[in-house]
């Protein structure tokens, strides 16, 4: 145990904002049963009346200081309910953690216990959050330097990054029997082990009232709105974009790299709310993060998540490049702010056969984007390129190569001309949060990765004489989000996509369409939303020929 003697007295941090412990404790409390072992009494130590653990902003002077709550380190019995004894924190989180000289992997830690303390007691050390391998937050996973990100399809109750801060450390009694507060927030530590653990995401309910006929009820999907259009109005209740997703991050030995694990489901897959009130969960996300590397399915590099809109629709913008497939994605820094990635993604022929082959798929689509973030903006631009195979009937395969590249980008433009960031001042005003949000994208061969032409075969086309042809697409999306007060927010979101024309094609095929969103949202208290939200959409065919739809869409979404 020579290691345990490089730390300072224990002292104890008075601070317990992890609700699974309070849970555990209350437990403990009704039942006097003991909690994952024995009951180990802890030395008294000074309690810290302020704390501010690194990444923190400064306490706003006119805010009422909050009184510190004691934290327990033992389960109470009957017996010993009228003597709580607190945990014993081993460094003061007042100050920099790195003070404590603390070398995780002693080499004198040879239990399976001990090299598990020492690597949750590694996460409580500021130089863990330096680098991006080593700390919670991944290469794959953008944001400004101490912050982490939020999913995308969001609404804006929820805070688009969150801040991060070391774990607290505590002492060995206290490793096994413990719940603490992991290194994301709203995570907490498994007792005995390492392993954070975080479960989260929203319930959402919306309700819309079509003016004109939409062939998706609850989801405003422009290539559905009828060509010629009819006349017809319906009303619509649907809860199935609710989400819940689950997050583990573990530290290993092996160059310090963190590994973390990121499941995530929504209900989109079930029936649609006209047929019945059930739903069936959809995989959105599965994937594992190590160092550089991400495995699973995941995003598309191809696509940039932080330009989707945040519109009370949860379909989004017609126009928006998004794809979610099985990928093998490398992510590596250039410098502190640029980051370039790399992935072979799972790849699909959606092409148009008209029943005269079959569409080829056995090469992995390569994907790649470079970019360039910071606080207040950020720019990326990505490229793919694609072998799209298509066999007629009884004949070799024939290829075709498919490319395209989406130049993206977001910035602040009110605190970029004020000077001001509201990612780290103390009290921002409102109109330095309002973003804009910009996307072009452009290629052959890639319909399947732009929203509104995803799955309707139109990659590529067969033509009269067997062979088949690539069809060339366009597609933009310009949103601009503006905070009015503290609580109010309006988006605007033009869309658009187009498909060149092709005598492959029948007339009837899809040719292009439009997408408008304009909502105002309110934030009554912090992670719920409510939103309204006027849209509008046209599709037009091949021939020329074309529908609209008008759409009155509500929402409310409360994230957890």
């Amino acid at each position: 145990m020579a290691w345990f003697k490089r730390y300072p007295s224990a002292i104890r941090w008075s601070v317990n904002q992890s609700f699974v412990r309070k849970l555990f404790l209350l437990v403990a409390i009704i039942t006097g049963t003991e909690f994952c072992g024995g009951i180990t009494k802890a030395q008294e130590a000074p309690v810290l009346s302020s704390i501010q653990p690194p990444f923190a902003q400064e306490p706003n002077q006119n805010s009422i200081p909050e009184e510190p709550i004691p934290l327990l380190s033992s389960p109470v019995t009957p017996a010993a309910s009228s003597q709580i004894q607190p945990a014993q924190y081993l460094v003061d989180p007042a100050t920099d953690y790195q003070s404590a000289s603390f070398d995780p992997f002693d080499p004198l830690i040879d239990s399976d216990i001990g090299q598990n303390y020492s690597m949750m007691a590694y996460q409580s050390l500021a130089s863990h959050y330096d680098d991006l391998a080593t700390g919670p937050k991944q290469y794959a996973d953008y944001a400004p330097e101490g912050f982490y990100p939020l999913d995308y399809q969001e609404a804006p109750g929820a805070s688009l990054y969150t801040r991060l801060s070391p774990a607290p450390a505590i002492s060995p009694d206290d490793f096994d029997r413990l719940v603490i507060r992991g290194p994301v927030p709203g995570s907490f530590m498994v007792p005995g082990t390492p392993t954070s653990i975080r479960l989260s995401g929203f319930v959402r309910m919306g309700a819309n009232y079509d003016f004109q006929p939409v062939g998706t009820p609850d989801l405003f999907v422009t290539r559905t709105i009828p060509v010629p259009q009819t006349p017809g109005q319906n009303v619509n209740y649907s809860a199935r974009p609710t989400r819940i997703s689950l997050d583990t991050w573990t530290p290993t030995t092996h160059n310090d790299w963190v590994v973390h694990t990121f499941v995530q489901f929504d209900f989109l897959s079930g029936n649609p709310p006209a047929v019945g009130s059930s739903s069936n969960p959809r995989l959105r996300f599965a994937f594992v993060d190590y160092g550089y590397f991400r495995i699973g399915q995941d995003t598309t590099v191809f696509m940039d998540a932080s330009v989707f809109p945040r519109t009370a629709d949860f379909q989004g913008p017609n126009g928006i490049v998004n794809s979610r497939q099985g990928l093998g994605r490398i992510t590596l820094p250039v410098s502190e702010n640029v980051f370039v990635a790399a992935a072979l993604e799972q790849p699909f022929s959606d092409i148009t056969t008209n029943g005269l082959g079959t569409n080829v798929q056995d090469v992995p689509d390569f994907t790649t984007h470079l970019r360039y973030q910071r606080d207040l903006w950020h720019l990326q631009s990505a490229a793919i390129v694609r072998s799209i195979g298509y066999r007629p009937t009884g004949e070799e395969v024939d290829r075709r190569a498919g490319w395209g590249v989406n130049l993206t980008g977001s910035l602040l433009p009110w605190a970029i001309l004020k000077g001001e960031n509201p990612l780290r001042d103390t009290d921002p005003q409102p109109i330095t949060r309002s973003r804009v949000l910009l996307q072009f994208a452009v290629g052959s061969g890639i319909g399947r990765y732009i929203q509104d032409t995803s799955g309707i075969g139109l990659d590529g086309a067969v033509t009269a004489n067997g062979g088949f042809e690539t069809l060339g697409i366009r597609s933009m999306t310009a949103s601009y989000e503006h905070w009015w007060a503290e609580r109010w927010m309006t988006n605007l979101t033009y869309s658009n996509v187009q498909v060149d024309s092709s005598n492959a094609m029948p007339g009837s095929s899809f040719a292009g369409s439009d997408y408008v969103a304009t909502s105002l949202w309110y934030v009554p208290v912090r992670n719920a939303s409510i939103g309204i939200e006027y849209l509008w959409g046209r599709r037009e065919n091949q021939n020329g020929e074309s529908g609209t739809a008008n759409r009155i869409q509500t929402v409310f979404q409360y994230n957890f």
